[in-house]
């Protein structure tokens, strides 16, 4: 009976113990650790909250692992090019200054890459739209229905990383250290495509620009210079006209509803998000990217043919093809009005200027984490 209690006993003290809390507070088996993306509204006015996909909820583990894949140039074909190498940090993960970016083996891309920040916000209505049961979002041409499936074709794609999504993941299998990051941030050491996508995408949403000179004076700590202040009047007001297109949300400074837009660069424009959706009557109309960041990220323009803002908002002024097809109305009713006067376009640059945030631009926690 003694003995038989014993055992009994030294059953239940194991049992305890397997239950008990890790040296770090947690249990063993709770998983991942969660993070809330969503920023405080006091002093923040107009965020709106961030959709979070149901399967892909953001973890610090999941978050960590794609700032990694991020960085790290085994995504590519050569393992010469990472993520990184067209998204700067510096740059507001934008290519600036480059025009177009260099792929695989030298080839140019397409389009001039995009800056990154603040894009968990942008893969759900009002900044994205539906046809005909299609999400566009992503890419300038929309073609991508969120941060998920954005990042699939740049591995692949031949101008990009190069990389047959096959071969890449038998090179994170065999890789001595991302097998247990997988299985940290997921649960399993396989690897597979959705979780490298899920990883990388966690990550991008990490990417959060709120502390600019604009954050500031919103919070009340900080003022704006008499330049500043006359240039927003014009972003928001006739002259300018800017916030049709940027202003809708004064948070993201982009628009609510219609996140496409043909803004008249050509009378014979390229195709834009016709090209995803076959329509003719949205040829030319391309993604209202957010101008947060927007004294770091140029060249400008989905082809990247603006070198500075004064070559920007001189061709707002006076160069806006009017006959292009499905050009924007409230651009044209602006451009028939007349040429935005010189003083103006100074001022609204001064105004674009307060939008940098250089915390985001040296955060550690989006930084290389190789270095």
């Amino acid at each position: 009976m003694l003995r038989g209690f014993l055992v009994l006993l030294l059953l239940l003290l194991v049992a305890g113990a397997g239950c008990g809390k890790s040296k770090s507070g947690s249990s063993d088996d709770e998983g991942p650790t969660p993070v809330d993306l969503d920023l405080p509204r006091e002093g923040l006015a107009n965020w709106p909250e961030m959709p979070i996909p149901a399967d892909n909820p953001t973890t610090e583990e999941g978050i960590a692992l794609g700032r990694h894949l991020f960085y790290d140039p085994i995504l590519s074909g050569d393992d010469t090019l990472s993520c990184a190498s067209c998204h700067r940090q510096e740059a507001a993960f934008s290519d600036g200054p480059n025009r177009l970016s260099n792929g695989s083996g030298g080839a140019l891309g397409s389009f001039n890459a995009n800056a990154l920040a603040n894009l968990g916000w942008l893969s759900a209505r009002p900044f994205a739209i539906e046809v005909a049961g299609q999400t566009l979002s992503m890419f300038w041409d929309g073609r991508a229905e969120s941060l998920e499936a954005q990042a699939i074709e740049p591995v692949q794609n031949a101008t990009e990383l190069d990389q047959p999504w096959p071969l890449l993941l038998q090179e994170l299998a065999a890789h001595p250290e991302y097998p247990a990051r997988f299985e940290a941030a997921f649960g399993s050491r396989e690897i597979t495509q959705q979780h490298v996508v899920q990883a990388l995408a966690q990550f991008q949403r990490s990417l959060r620009s709120f502390d600019s000179k604009w954050d500031r004076v919103q919070r009340g700590e900080d003022v704006f210079t008499d330049a500043e202040a006359r240039g927003f009047d014009a972003f928001t007001g006739e002259v300018g006209d800017c916030w049709h297109c940027h202003g809708g949300n004064l948070a993201l400074f982009v628009n609510q509803g219609t996140p496409f837009a043909n803004n008249g660069l050509d009378s014979s424009p390229d195709p834009g998000l016709m090209g995803p959706t076959g329509r003719a009557d949205f040829e030319g109309l391309f993604r209202v990217m957010s101008l947060r960041n927007i004294e770091v990220t140029g060249p400008y323009m989905h082809d990247g043919r603006f070198e500075t803002l004064e070559e920007v908002l001189a061709f707002y002024s006076d160069d806006v093809a009017l006959d292009s097809p499905n050009l924007d109305s409230n651009l044209r009713t602006r451009v028939i009005a007349g040429p935005i006067p010189a003083q103006a376009q100074a001022d609204i640059i001064a105004f674009l200027k307060t939008l940098t945030d250089q915390t985001f631009l040296t955060e550690e926690a989006f930084s290389d984490p190789f270095r």
